[in-house]
This record gives C-alpha cells, structure tokens and sequence, in this order.
C-alpha cells in the first residue's frame, strides 16, 4: 500500500472508485487476486487487506461457490483448528462427510445445512447460525458455532470455536449438574401428573445419580435422548437425537439378548428393572454398565416412554472379578502344583493353562490358550468325555474324574487322568470349570507291556500259547454257531538244533525271527500264528472251507520255510519244517487236545522223513 494513500483510497484531493465491501468478493477473478494477494486495478492494496483480514481473523473461514459448494479458500485459522486442506475437501459436502463421521448425523446436519442454504440464495443476507461438533483431523471433537454470509454467489462461512468455552462451562457447573437433572426430572413427573411413588422414586435415583448418565426413549416418535453424562460414558460424540442403531452396535454380542429381554420386561410389567452388561466404546474398550429403567404411563395407564439411568460400574466389576479370580485360582492352581491345571469356559475353550500343563502337550502358553479342549483331545474320547461335561453344565453333577488320551503338539498320544470341577455363579450356571491332568502315560505303557508280555513271546512277538489257547477257545465256539471249521498246524523247524549249536544261540535267534515273519506272510488276515517255545510254531487257521484249501497254505508254508536263509551275512539252505494238523469240528476235542492231536501228526511227519505235513488220523 502507498503510504501516502489512507484506508478509504484517497490521496491528496484525488481518490480512487473502489468497489463496495460487497464488490470485494464478487466474480472468481477479484477472488483470485484475493487468494493470491495480487493488488487491485482500482485500488492498489485494497484486496490485500481483505485478504489479510481473512487470514488474520480469529475464527476458521472458508469461502464456497453457491451453489455448487465448491471451497475456494481457507485461512490459517481454519487450519489450526480442524486440520484439513483443501486438497482433502475440494466441496463443502465432502468436508462434511469428514467432519461428520456418524452417517445419521451427518445427513441431518447436511440436510439442515441444505434448507437454510437454499432460503437464502438470491439475497444478500446471514444464514441462521448453527451450532455443531466437528471431528478434527486428529479424531478430537471441536463445539463450534457456524455463520454463513452469501455475497453475490459466494458464500463465507466463519467457524468460532466454542470448545474452551463449553469445556469451562462444563468445570464450573459439573458440580450442579445432578442438580439440574433432578429439577428437570421432578419437572417432568409433575407434568405427567404421575403418583407420589413414581415420583419419590425417580426423584431417589436422579438423587444417587451422581456419576450416572440419564436416557429418555419417547414412545411417540421412537426418538432416544442421551444427557452428556450418557456420551460420556459410551464415548460417543454428542449428538442430538442419538442414533438407536449406535447403542445396539456397542453392546457386547453376548449380553444383548438380557438387556434386551430387561427392556421388554420394563415394558410388559410396567415395572421397574434393571440389569448389567458389557459395552464396547468406538476405540474398542471394554466397559461394565449398571443400567436401571422404568416407564412414564399417560392418564389410561399406558406407556409413552421408558427412561433410564446408566452408570459405568467397569473400575468395580473389575476389582470383584480380579478378587473373585485371584482368590478361586489360588486355590485351583496353587493346592496341586506337580501336575497339569487349566482353567476352561463352558465352551470348552482354555482361559487359562499352567506350565506343566503346556510341557505335557508340547505347546506354549499361547499355542494351547488359542485351541478347545476338543483340539487337545483324541477323537475317540471327546463323545465320552462331553458326555460327562454335559452332566456338569445340566447341574446334575459337580465334578467327575476319567481317564483320556490327549493328542501332542506332534500328535502323540498322552495318557492322562483328569479331574473336573466346576465354579458356578450365583444363578447356579457354570461360571468356568478347572481341570486337573496328570500323565498316566508312562504307568499305561508299563501296564501294556505287562498285558503283552503275559500274551506274547518275547522273542518273536508272536502270540504265545497262553493267547493261542485263548484264541482257539473263540475260534471253536464260532465254528459251533457258524457250522464252520478250522484247522491247527502244529510246526516244528527241521535242521534248527545243528543251526543253533553250530553258529551260537544268537544266530538261532535270528532264524526263528525270519521264520515266524516267513509264517506270518503265509497266512490269511484272521488267522492266528504263535510261538509255544524253542523251535515250535502253532498256526491256528479259521474258516477253512475244505481240506483242499488247508493244503494249499500248507504247501505255501513248506516251501516259504525250506527256502534260503541269510544268517550272520551267510547263507542257510538247510532248514525246513514238519507240520502236524487236525481239523475242528472233525476232532471234536477241547483246545489243549486238539494241540496234542496236532504235535501227534507232526511227530508222524517227522518220521515219514520231514518236510511234509501229515493229517492227524485219530489214533494216538
């Protein structure tokens, strides 16, 4: 600006034309001068200082096309305060649908917006003031009021901030504010003309209400009205009406259905009631809320609204749960440290393992904490196992103790005992269960090898005459009921001894290993082969239809056990067997009969010159 030029454009006796204030913003090619500071052609520094004004005002401003909306400028203020460019804005539309994320509340605002907008387009005027809260950049809500001036297609929008002032507002009144709450409520009742009762009672709980939100759902218009302490406590930005859809999203999934049923149960009896649940706010904390709700009834005893009051209780229910919880795991955990302890959900997922626990099935803590008691359980005994769950859930027992298999984190099977008790809550349901688990594996395997050893040779691993008997015995009784028959093949090696004397009893022991792997590739599926000692075999063989049959494994078996052997890295040629056999239901004698009559036909085999089976003939 020219120093010697005033304000007005006059200098000396001459003065400049300039156009109206109003002209200052009339046609985009002034307004560009204005946004870039370029001078005017009438006056020199006129533009300019708008524009500085612009820029130095103390509230947020922005400058729109009408009626396209599109933002043509912003001061430094509005920048401060919001955060956004206009690069992320380029309409007024779009800066809504940042500054409003709640959809219900952004298409009121718009729409408000629109119709006062719309009113005055053609005049020269102030559009109504409005007061809102915008979301900044950052994520934090700014209380502003909003003046909008439309000067000849553009319109300047000025944003005066009125959060420091709501925020002292809210310092210097919180301790009236339960104050305000009561009148406003008394005020109601009287209105309503309810009875003494209700209004006592209400009057108690605005009272208690010293940290407690107050809701109103109006009947009439299905509209739900939340006081600050109610969005305070939900963590929503205030907004008038409150969206109902917002309150049913931030219930927990797995409380709606009591609060629900709480609120119907209001409704119904016309009666007062009142529950507790979970919340999650929109940063995603968990919250506990004590909610307490009754009904406001018109002159024929109906109900046109339901009001309620609603406190966060999260800072107590955690200190109970962590008292409840740190008391009941002492005692869980901590009276049998030396074995596996877990705690478990009713729905059979872990909450809890300690690390014995984990060092049995192979995984972390929080490898197994993210699986169910069914991933840890061999499939076969997960139907008996919840069997008994089931009578723990049903109330009809309180513990139980079995023994399972659990699978590893290699698969490997653990024998386990387990003990299950249960902690119920006050309604008699299952609050969670604790399971003991010691491993049993190691006293299984000694009981199976017991089991085996008592069965079996150790040598060979083959069924000894104990099991063969055993064995013969079932055979025999299926036979009768079947009208079946069998046979019993009683072996014995030929050239064994001169073997095992010339090349030791270790060398012996690898032949009659080879041989009863040799026996065993000869047979069918269900029949049976064993060893009674030394160098005799016993082949037990079910279902034989006829004698031809019998014959054919016969001859199979000579020529496998007369064929090569290789011993010590040397081969034998001289090895091969006599067999003895006799048929059932044709001897009809008892097993250790039919085991003689067997070992008779053999020892006449032997005599006929080995290497061949003979048929018992039923003279001893």
């Amino acid at each position: 600006m020219n120093p010697n030029q005033s304000l007005d454009g006059k200098e000396g006796k001459e003065s400049f034309d300039c156009p109206p204030p109003q002209d200052i913003l009339q046609g985009e090619g002034v307004l560009s001068r204005i946004i870039s500071a370029e001078p005017c052609p009438l006056c020199g520094e006129a533009v300019h200082l708008q524009f500085s004004m612009l820029e130095h005002f103390p509230a947020g401003v922005i400058l729109t096309s009408v009626p396209e909306q599109k933002v043509l400028y912003q001061n430094r203020r509005f920048i401060e305060m919001f955060g956004y460019t206009i690069d992320e804005f380029p309409t007024f539309e779009e800066f809504c649908h940042l500054a409003y994320p709640d959809p219900e509340y952004r298409t009121w605002f718009s729409g408000e917006w629109k119709r006062r907008l719309v009113t005055a387009i053609g005049k020269p005027m102030e559009i109504d003031p409005m007061e809102a809260g915008i979301t900044a950049k950052v994520g934090t809500v700014r209380f502003v009021r909003i003046h909008a001036t439309l000067l000849n297609g553009i319109n300047l929008i000025t944003f005066f901030d009125l959060t420091n002032r709501r925020k002292t507002k809210d310092a210097l009144h919180s301790k009236t504010q339960e104050l305000d709450r009561v009148k406003a409520i008394t005020a109601e009742l009287n209105q309503a003309n309810l009875g003494l009762r209700e209004v006592t009672e209400r009057l108690t709980l605005a009272t208690k209400a010293a940290d407690m939100g107050v809701w109103d759902l109006d009947f009439s218009n299905s509209l739900v009205t939340w006081d600050d302490k109610m969005f305070q406590i939900y963590g929503f930005p205030k907004m008038i009406p409150m969206p109902h859809e917002n309150w049913k999203k931030s219930v927990h999934k797995d409380d709606f259905a009591k609060v629900w049923s709480s609120l119907l149960r209001t409704v119904e009896n016309k009666a007062y009631d009142k529950v507790e649940f979970r919340i999650f706010r929109p940063d995603g904390q968990l919250r506990w809320i004590a909610e307490a709700q009754y009904v406001v009834l018109d002159d024929q005893g109906e109900v046109v609204r339901l009001v309620g009051t609603s406190t966060d209780i999260t800072d107590r229910k955690l200190a109970q749960i962590r008292l409840s919880t740190s008391e009941r795991h002492f005692r869980a955990f901590f009276e049998r440290p030396l074995v596996g302890m877990a705690t478990m959900s009713p729905e059979r997922s872990w909450l809890e393992v300690n690390n014995q626990f984990c060092q049995m099935l192979g995984f972390s803590r929080e490898e197994l904490l993210r699986q169910t008691w069914d991933d840890s359980t061999f499939p076969v005994d997960q139907a008996r196992n919840q069997a008994k769950l089931n009578l723990i859930l049903a109330g009809k027992i309180d513990d139980y103790t079995t023994e399972i298999r659990c699978l590893g984190k290699n698969k490997n099977i653990l024998y386990a005992q387990i003990s299950v008790s249960c902690l119920r809550k006050e309604d008699g349901l299952v609050e969670y269960l604790v399971v003991l688990v010691v491993d049993v594996t190691g006293q299984h395997e000694a009981k199976e090898q017991l089991r085996k050893a008592a069965y079996h040779d150790a040598l060979t691993q083959l069924p000894n005459r104990r099991l063969l008997l055993d064995r013969l015995q079932q055979a025999m009784a299926k036979a009768r009921r079947e009208k079946g028959a069998l046979a019993v093949c009683y072996l014995d090696l030929d050239g064994f001894k001169a073997i095992n004397d010339k090349l030791g009893h270790s060398s012996g022991d690898q032949l009659l290993i080879q041989v009863a792997n040799r026996l065993k590739s000869c047979v069918r599926a269900g029949d049976t082969v064993a060893r009674l000692g030394g160098d005799e075999f016993v082949i037990l063989l079910n279902k034989v239809a006829d004698v031809d049959e019998c014959q054919q494994i016969l001859e199979r078996l000579l020529k496998s056990v007369a064929d090569n052997y290789i011993i010590d890295n040397t081969e034998q040629s001289d090895i091969s067997t006599s067999i003895g056999v006799t048929l059932f239901p044709g001897d009809l004698a008892d097993p250790e009969i039919l085991l003689r009559h067997a070992d008779h036909a053999m020892f006449a085999a032997k005599q006929s010159g080995k290497n061949r089976f003979v048929f018992f003939d039923g003279i001893e």
